[in-house]
């Protein structure tokens, strides 16, 4: 997982799932199994490690990201993210930009908010 993904995820759970400290913990168990980017967007798609416990506490379905902003690339296009949550696991994080194309620079340079 790279450092822009750590950071989204991080900021997500923290806004919207403070209730749920389960998925925090899941951070450090996910492997990236695969990145699809869209042209204005990314998908990254993630696999749990044997020893991963589902959050237990969580709806069976959670789509995350709706107050977190960010400003992404050194021109600081407005862009979003969702996390996907199935069954208690963190599946997939879908990055989007509002305008243009996804920045070939979003890992150097991002703010969240």
């Amino acid at each position: 997982m790279n450092d822009l993904e750590r950071h989204v995820i991080q900021q997500i759970l923290t806004v919207e799932a403070a209730d749920f400290s389960e998925l925090t913990t899941q951070l450090s168990q996910l492997a990236v199994v695969s990145r699809h980017a869209t042209g204005v967007g990314v998908y990254t798609n993630f696999s749990p490690t044997a020893d991963l416990e589902p959050c237990h506490s969580c709806p069976s379905v959670m789509r995350l990201g709706q107050h977190v902003v960010a400003y992404i690339g050194a021109k600081e296009s407005l862009g979003g993210f969702v996390l996907y949550v199935d069954d208690g696991i963190i599946t997939t994080l879908e990055g989007y930009i509002y305008e243009g194309q996804w920045p070939d620079d979003a890992l150097q340079h991002f703010r969240l908010h």
